[in-house]
């Protein structure tokens, strides 16, 4: 009985190790495959592209700053060159006379409160009539609601950057007086630039998503974000290049000469981006 019992047993694990060693040899060669698919993919060579082309170099955010209540420009707060947060104040509109009026109208209201609380109290007592506290409880309105408009008004003159960045230019001196509405100035963020360029057709098949810039003099070079603006028609397109730098002031809104280096896109994306439509 022990030894047809070891017979068994034996037999049993003979089938078990060649169960594993086939596993192992069919994973093996699985592995393989998988290692030689790679390698021909690694192999395959990359195919780059140079261009050269005229492009206009600008900051990729801007903004007007504007007085919404125009008048006699009184102070300029941040010049042109100084670096400003996101509606803090340039520049102030007919500051003083608007300032005059909001302490008339403060000085109005304060009085208009100190009455109408005495009256208030007269009257709870009975020492008053009720038309003498609804005349003193409407005078108050009627200076509340001016003393917010003179906050207002005064608020309207001042001028505030739309946004984060620096102050290109000023177009009012002091003493000048401001339509409503003015743009009394530009706000550029110049950290972040984009370069608008047209490309002739033939050379966009070699614009991939990333690019590298150089730029002109000791400029250097960037990398950017290529971005197609028109990509239906036969002529040339329209790109935008939107990248990370310091730019010196006189290269900004000017055309200067680029060159644009990176990896060919794929035939797939190509065809989505850059064919005609159906």
């Amino acid at each position: 009985m022990t030894k047809h019992l070891r017979k068994l047993m034996n037999k049993r694990t003979i089938v078990v190790l060649l169960l594993i060693g086939a596993v192992f040899f069919y994973l093996s060669g699985g592995f393989k495959k998988e290692h030689a698919s790679d390698s021909l993919t690694s192999s395959t060579p990359v195919k780059r592209f140079e261009l050269s082309a005229k492009a206009e170099l600008r900051p990729a955010n801007e903004g007007y700053a504007v007085v919404i209540k125009g008048g006699r420009l009184d102070r300029i707060l941040k010049p042109a060159g100084t670096e400003v947060k996101e509606n803090e104040i340039l520049a102030v509109v007919d500051e003083t006379e608007r300032k005059t009026q909001l302490e008339s109208a403060l000085s109005r209201f304060k009085l208009a409160k100190i009455n109408y609380e005495r009256i208030g109290r007269l009257y709870r007592s009975g020492a008053t009539s009720r038309e003498e506290y609804d005349e003193a409880n409407s005078t108050f309105t009627v200076r509340t609601a001016e003393l917010k408009a003179a906050k207002q008004e005064l608020n309207n003159s001042l001028v505030r950057s739309p946004l984060d960045g620096t102050v290109a230019m000023v177009a009012y001196t002091i003493g000048d007086v401001t339509p409503d509405g003015a743009r009394v100035a530009i706000v550029e963020d110049r950290k972040n630039y984009h370069l608008r360029l047209s490309l002739p057709r033939k050379d966009q098949k070699a614009l991939g998503d990333k690019v590298t810039v150089k730029l002109p003099a000791a400029l250097g070079e960037v990398e950017g974000d290529l971005r197609v603006l028109n990509e239906i028609g036969e002529g040339p397109a329209d790109a935008i290049v939107e990248f990370k730098a310091e730019i010196p002031d006189q290269y900004v809104g000017r055309w200067v000469d680029v060159t644009l280096k990176g990896r060919e896109a794929n035939a797939a994306s190509l065809q989505s981006r850059f064919s005609p439509a159906d």
